[in-house]
């Protein structure tokens, strides 16, 4: 056909075209999960490979899932740099369970400077963080090392939805601070993780799958009396597709953490904390 060869290029559509709101959609969707994502684990994976590999290969019941080191302890320990840790690394000592959400920091901290400004903001909002208590101290302080500023800021504006790991139904600490998640400005749903088998505190399954819970009524109305925000979603699970585990998480949590927080509170009284 006369003046087909000069003819223009078909252009090509590329999805970085898009207008930033579209975009937005598009990444929350990409990386929304019902797997809860481990930050933790990925930061003492790159922070000291060496000591999670060994960590690791521990066995079960020996096992400390709860170290996070502050920034001074990191620096007094003074390890050798991590070394560049290639995919077939993470895969390896990542559990299955994480490896989408692997797959998901690389997208939404690659090269493409639009997909970084939607997707990081997306990939915090639409996670499901565990996130510990004493992690969450460290976080407060900026004292997690590894963790960039920007990195800390959108976890403190972007999280929505928390599961915080209980090991011990009798273990008062995390019970009383669940207020102090009050510092993530966009929290909505928190979720408390109490395995009723101390050995499977890292060991959660799919969100969907969870055996979740509402809190005794007594339970919540002690835990707003210390402190807990009022229009925060409470729920508590043990993690396991099993509904009988659920009567007996609640009927743990009645026997054992109810009555301890309410002779705590009758010793100090309420005490709403900001």
């Amino acid at each position: 056909m006369a003046g087909s060869d000069n003819a223009d290029p078909p252009q090509r559509l590329s999805i970085l075209l898009l207008p930033g709101e579209i975009l937005t959609k598009i990444m929350s969707f990409a990386v929304a999960s019902n797997e809860p994502f481990h930050l933790e684990m990925f930061i003492k994976m790159a922070r000291d490979p060496q000591r999670y590999q060994a960590e690791k290969e521990r066995p079960l019941t020996q096992k400390r899932y709860d170290w996070v080191d502050t920034k001074e302890e990191y620096d007094r320990r003074n390890p050798t740099s991590a070394p560049a840790l290639s995919r077939a690394w993470w895969f390896d000592l990542l559990p299955a369970t994480q490896h989408e959400h692997y797959l998901d920091r690389l997208m939404v901290n690659g090269t493409s400077r639009a997909l970084r400004e939607c997707g990081k903001p997306a990939f915090f909002r639409e996670k499901l963080l565990i996130l510990s208590s004493h992690f969450l101290v460290a976080l407060r302080e900026g004292k997690v090392n590894r963790m960039r500023p920007f990195d800390r800021t959108l976890i403190i504006s972007c999280v929505q939805d928390i599961v915080v790991p209980i090991p011990g139904q009798s273990s008062l600490t995390t019970w009383i601070m669940l207020h102090k998640y009050h510092f993530l400005e966009n929290l909505k749903t928190l979720t408390v993780y109490t395995p009723l088998n101390s050995e499977n505190v890292i060991q959660l399954h799919p969100s969907e799958k969870m055996v979740v819970a509402s809190p005794p009524e007594a339970l919540l109305a002690t835990l707003k009396s210390l402190g807990l925000r009022a229009d925060l979603t409470l729920k508590v699970c043990e993690g396991h597709f099993d509904p009988e585990l659920k009567e007996q998480v609640i009927a743990s949590i009645q026997s054992n953490v109810c009555p301890m927080l309410d002779n705590l509170l009758r010793l100090r009284g309420p005490k709403k904390v900001p």
